[in-house]
């Protein structure tokens, strides 16, 4: 494993193909395949480059919006599709002799969890990860309940989390005490629950170098490579588009960070760290979380957020881009009042400074 490697984080811009008002699934699983072309055309473009590896974002497939429509009805559809997913990325990797990586809600048995996994180079499944970490919004999925980690032949021991797990340290930190290299967070979101545009950047880096171990954070749009140092060695320029970064295994074996590596985690007091495990500590009882909504209020609201508040989104950025700057404020204030606490609200605020509000 001294010999760097070369990792592709993909970024498929699916999300707003697959509308929530379709109604025939047939029309749906016409979609769900040409975008499963595209996620080979992307692992093939990432071969071509030497690429060992090529990982996901969150929702692969694209048809969260879709689901948020038909929460009730959508396990047959998402069976089916997953299923083509897994036989086409299957087949591709042993093709082309190389690891994939997607993630996606995928049924089993009668539930349906937010799951990633691995593909081998020789096309055969590795091992897969159940996402722990759930907000209220997605706590109709079942959750994982372990932080599982996978030896390869040349990404060393690895280790998955989706999106939310990575705003909670103790995820990656698990992931370490098992052993694990390299980390890839899939995700759609973000590592913090700062507003700040610099939160979520910090929040990926600092898992890395708290651990000392690589962190590949694969966003819709953008990603991040970090090193076990802290250092981003490689990030994302285009939206549509493959992101590279060179991963150094060998630098695990560095006499400096096994010293530190080993230095962290044999100085750990793991007897002190009862409140972490703590179901109902101080603090919840300081919030009054237990007047918080029941959990279902919360995916209710997120399964409006990303069906109607997509296109709301999109309308109000047309404004902008209009030059209708005082519409497009007035617009993003509303956005913000109507989806508090969604991905809706951190959009629009987000907009409105750089709208110069």
């Amino acid at each position: 494993m001294s010999k760097p490697v070369k990792v592709a984080a993909a970024h498929p811009p699916l999300w707003h193909e697959i509308s929530y008002k379709i109604e025939d699934e047939a029309a749906v699983l016409k979609l769900v395949d040409g975008h499963i072309e595209r996620i080979l055309e992307l692992a093939d473009e990432a071969a071509d480059a030497g690429a060992i590896a090529v990982a996901y974002p969150e929702d692969t497939l694209g048809l969260l919006g879709w689901q948020s429509a038909h929460l009730d009805s959508q396990g047959s559809l998402l069976a089916t599709a997953v299923e083509r997913l897994l036989a086409a990325v299957s087949a591709k990797a042993k093709e082309r002799s190389i690891y994939i990586i997607v993630c996606n809600d995928m049924p089993a048995g009668d539930v349906i969890s937010n799951t990633a996994v691995l593909i081998g180079k020789d096309g055969n499944e590795i091992g897969r990860y159940r996402k722990v970490n759930q907000p209220f919004a997605e706590r109709w999925k079942a959750n994982g309940t372990s932080y599982p980690v996978f030896e390869t032949e040349d990404l060393g021991t690895v280790g998955l989390t989706i999106c939310y797990d990575m705003v909670f340290p103790e995820a990656t930190r698990a992931l370490a005490l098992n052993g694990a290299d390299i980390v890839f967070d899939l995700s759609m979101g973000g590592a913090s629950m700062g507003r700040g545009k610099e939160a979520g950047r910090a929040a990926f880096i600092t898992r890395a170098a708290d651990n000392g171990l690589w962190v590949v954070a694969v966003w819709r749009g953008r990603s991040w490579f970090i090193s076990p140092d802290g250092e981003i060695v490689s990030a994302t320029k285009n939206k549509e588009a493959l992101t590279y970064g060179e991963i150094d295994l060998g630098s695990q074996a560095h006499a400096n960070l096994v010293e530190r590596r080993a230095r962290i985690f044999a100085e750990r007091m793991p007897e002190t760290y009862g409140i972490l495990t703590d179901p109902n500590p101080p603090l919840l009882q300081k919030l009054k979380a237990d007047e918080l909504p029941p959990p279902e209020v919360y995916w209710r609201s997120s399964a409006k957020a990303l069906t109607i508040g997509v296109e709301r989104v999109d309308e109000v950025g047309q404004l902008a881009e209009a030059g209708k700057t005082e519409e497009a404020r007035k617009g993003y204030e509303a956005l913000i009042e109507e989806f508090r606490t969604s991905w809706v609200e951190n959009v629009s605020r987000q907009r409105l400074e750089e709208l110069g509000k």
